[in-house]
């Protein structure tokens, strides 16, 4: 990949500031260079551009060995990249009135967690959905393997207040201070279905994919359990040989249902970078179809480097990356540009797959003429 990297750097040479679009055959190449260097089953990067997805390619396997091809517009597990579709909602609800922006944890879930420590009384969806909140970076495994199961079989929205109950009950770490906390984005989704008294799944459906017109997106693993009809996600085999393990999506594919605010959306990747457009198009005062600017600049000003589900780069450059262990997404967005780029994989094997991502949307983002600072 770094030589893919130093041959396209030579490349531009010759291009005027701003390089022309690569060829979709250019991207192939990256991809599969890409995705041979990670040895990830499949693969597959778009591009976001000019208010549109310009471009998609795909590479590997929808489950390694079954010789069954990645497709276009075949969905992902977006893992932690949900997380700024949370706070989106929350702001969403906000403007209509639904929702109070200072609404605390105490205000919202008191009279549910009785056991609540008094340091979170005052925390609100600032903290929460900054990092800054003091609760753990998630419930603890206990929580985890009782609550396991399918969207199907749990009833997740019961299953978070246990959660919230759960860890509201323990000693905060440093408030203020940033801990990534997937149990703050699940506390506050809590805060808004006690608030609005309905589920989060449905609150997403009418307030975020639906007005996007997202019509691939879901939680949980896609796909079906009789047969390879999407990309699956991979398990790292317990030897050393064999390579990553094809997950049917069953309930050990995925983390439990009450966890879907943190990082349980699955879409394909035209649908999450209409997400992403719409969040730069905010971003940059244009007009969105889901929030206002102000809300827009309430959601993206960091707090260090990040703001409300999203990395902030010294450039505006928004970043995120997600992966329930299974599966690897990273995205990066040029709100000023009107640019972003991501690449995910049905692989989760981070050590590996990560390094390999961030060449790969490195490399391809500079073939556009837009670079990281």
């Amino acid at each position: 990949m770094k030589a893919l990297i130093t041959a396209l750097g030579l490349a531009l040479l010759f291009f005027a500031p701003v390089a022309a679009a690569p060829t979709a055959a250019e991207l192939q190449t990256m991809l599969d260079t890409a995705r041979e260097e990670a040895g990830a089953p499949g693969m597959a990067l778009a591009v976001w551009t000019d208010g549109r997805v310009a471009a998609e390619v795909v590479s590997g396997e929808r489950a390694a060995k079954t010789g069954i091809a990645v497709e276009k517009g075949d969905p992902w597990h977006l893992g932690s990249n949900t997380k700024a579709m949370t706070a989106v909602l929350a702001a969403r609800l906000m403007e209509q009135g639904r929702l109070e922006r200072d609404l605390t944890i105490g205000e919202a879930l008191g009279g549910i967690a009785p056991d609540m420590n008094p340091a979170y009384g005052d925390i609100t969806f600032a903290e929460l959905f900054t990092h800054r909140s003091g609760l753990p970076a998630n419930g603890g495994m206990g929580l985890l393997l009782g609550q396991k199961g399918t969207d199907e079989s749990r009833d997740a929205r019961a299953d978070r207040i246990e959660y919230a109950q759960t860890v509201l009950a323990k000693e905060p770490s440093e408030q203020g201070a940033f801990l990534y906390s997937n149990a703050g984005y699940i506390v506050a989704a809590a805060m808004i279905e006690e608030t609005l008294d309905a589920d989060y799944d449905t609150l997403m459906r009418e307030e975020v994919f639906g007005p996007l017109g997202l019509d691939s997106a879901g939680f949980g693993p896609p796909g079906s359990m009789d047969e390879i009809d999407t990309p699956r996600g991979h398990k790292k085999r317990l030897v050393f040989f064999g390579g990553p393990s094809p997950a049917a999506p069953d309930s050990t594919a995925d983390n439990p249902p009450a966890t879907s605010p943190a990082g349980r959306a699955h879409m394909n990747l035209a649908d999450y970078l209409t997400f992403v457009g719409d969040q730069m198009a905010c971003g940059r005062g244009a007009e969105s179809r889901l929030i206002s600017a102000e809300s827009c600049d309430w959601l993206q000003t960091p707090n260090g480097d990040y703001a409300m589900g999203w990395g902030v780069s010294n450039d505006g450059r928004l970043s995120h990356a997600g992966s329930n262990t299974m599966w690897f997404v990273r995205v990066y967005a040029w709100p000023e540009k009107d640019f972003a780029i991501v690449a995910a994989a049905n692989d989760g094997r981070i050590d590996e797959i990560s390094p390999v991502v961030a060449d790969l949307l490195d490399a391809a983002a500079e073939s556009y003429g837009v670079t990281a600072d």
